[in-house]
């Protein structure tokens, strides 16, 4: 089986009312470490590449990072080690791989254009413009519907799957940020899906990208999912910013600091209480006494990361009840890994062979991966 278009996937979730992991991958740490969660589980998985991550793997030492060569070289990666899994294992996964959050019809155009059989085209808001504090405005709903309707007619004649977005989330999505947080409007629903003619339709209920999404309580519009999956005919739903945030990769990171030692002078950056919004530097004497029992006492409170939660999985098993198909996870693969890294250098400071601290990457992330499968509910669904 080749990399399929993301309906056939969301479909057969749709008939068996389960969820599919939607796993962001840069490189290939990522992509070895979701297949093979994906394959040894007989899980479906869908892969995403943003726009940040087609320019990470489109760098060229030459001049700037080109989006569509590092589509093409993602296409290639997945493909190739994906024939190889399948000879492995001796049996196939669905798998497929869409554009994250495709800004405009180039960029959803350029990734088709490269074998992409999905793409994500955020309609939601305006790419192009920024206010005064740098953040995205919202695009009106017919504005949002020519955007994604001009995709989706270039991609299903090409026989490639689109989601469309209706509403806004919050939070930062590689650069770009929403001016303001629009939760779907389910009177909007039903003509969004029949004028676009969307196979999936990522809706705002609460949840918002990276790993600061609720600095409190979590509050989901969870009685907003059955009323939108009533009214949203054929386009599964899909839900975005949905990494859980787990505590203990949290804490992994905060255990494993990253401190400076020159001349004598140790360096600390990160947050020193809980009030802090933005992280900061503080030096201390290594010969003084009584800087270092400065340090003791700034440490007490110290954290790398700002406390925040992420989606309680028990949430996301809630809307795949009532609906939604496809659930976007990134964060916690990010944080996983930046956890994983430090507490192997931590551990073995002589150490300076990457591979073995990729290693140590890689397994947290197949451990993720593993977790989301079980959690959604995707077990033997291949």
């Amino acid at each position: 089986m080749a990399l399929i278009p993301m309906k056939e996937i969301l479909d057969a979730a749709e008939d068996g009312k389960y969820g599919v992991p939607a796993l962001n991958i840069n490189e290939m740490l990522q992509l070895q470490a979701y297949l093979n969660a994906a394959f040894e589980l007989r899980s479906p998985v869908i892969l995403q590449a943003s726009m940040g991550s087609r320019q990470f793997t489109g760098w060229l030492s030459k001049g700037n990072p080109n989006a569509n060569l590092g589509a093409a070289v993602t296409m290639g990666m997945i493909k190739t080690f994906l024939e190889q899994y399948r000879c492995e294992y001796g049996y196939d996964v669905p798998v497929s791989i869409t554009l994250d959050h495709g800004p405009n019809f180039e960029e959803c155009k350029g990734a088709i254009d490269n074998g992409f059989p999905s793409v994500m085209i955020d309609g939601s808001i305006d790419y192009s413009r920024k206010n005064e504090k740098g953040k995205n405005p919202a695009r009106s709903l017919e504005e949002n519907i020519r955007v994604t309707r001009e995709v989706v007619e270039y991609a299903h004649a090409r026989g490639v799957s689109v989601e469309g977005e209706l509403g806004t989330l919050g939070g930062i999505e590689d650069e770009t940020a929403a001016e303001t947080v629009h939760l779907t409007d389910p009177d909007e629903v039903e003509r969004f899906v029949k004028e676009t003619d969307c196979d999936a339709l990522a809706v705002a209920i609460g949840t918002s990208h990276g790993a600061y999404k609720f600095p409190g309580e979590v509050k989901l519009a969870l009685e907003l999912v059955p009323v939108i999956h009533a009214r949203a005919g054929n386009a599964r739903l899909v839900m975005h910013g949905s990494s859980s945030v787990p505590a203990d990769l949290v804490a992994m990171v905060d255990e494993f600091p990253v401190i400076r030692l020159l001349g004598g002078t140790l360096s600390i950056n990160g947050l020193f209480n809980p009030a802090m919004e933005k992280p900061e530097t503080r030096q201390y004497k290594i010969s003084d006494p009584s800087e270092m029992a400065r340090l003791g006492a700034d440490l007490a409170s110290f954290s790398c990361l700002k406390k925040s939660s992420g989606v309680p999985m028990e949430h996301i098993q809630a809307a795949i009840k009532s609906g939604v198909r496809k659930i976007n996870v990134d964060t916690d693969g990010r944080i996983g890994t930046t956890g994983a890294i430090r507490k192997f250098m931590a551990e073995n400071p002589g150490e300076f062979d990457q591979r073995k601290y990729f290693n140590a990457a890689r397994a947290a992330l197949y451990k993720m991966a593993v977790e989301k499968i079980k959690g959604f509910g995707s077990v033997g669904k291949a």
